[in-house]
């Protein structure tokens, strides 16, 4: 079930990503004291998502609920890492399409 518009635009970040960054800011001294987003910069829907996770998952008819949403859903939320680049030269490598198939995977092997 989903809860809200598939519409609404998010900024999917790869947990590999967000260490690899975490990592870098914490030892260099140059990043002490500033705020960065970690961010792809890539916006994908709730729905774009939803439908890539059925086909990586090899159920692409899976049927889906859509509910209603909660009055102030925000509706476009993407990041601009671009301080982060410049200042320590992180950028994400990792796809929303990668990161969910190898998110399957780990999952096929438990």
């Amino acid at each position: 079930m989903i809860k809200g518009s598939t519409d609404r635009v998010r900024d999917f970040v790869y947990i590999d990503d967000v260490v690899d960054a975490w990592m870098l800011t914490r030892n260099a001294p140059e990043a002490f004291g500033e705020t960065f987003n970690v961010a792809t910069g890539t916006p994908t829907t709730v729905g774009e998502l939803v439908e890539c996770m059925l086909e990586e998952a090899g159920s692409p008819d899976f049927p889906v609920e859509v509910v209603g949403g909660t009055p102030g859903d925000q509706f476009a939320i993407h990041g601009d890492a671009s301080k982060l680049n410049e200042t320590l030269g992180w950028s994400p490598t990792v796809s929303v399409e990668e990161g969910l198939a190898r998110m399957v995977a780990a999952e096929k092997e438990l």
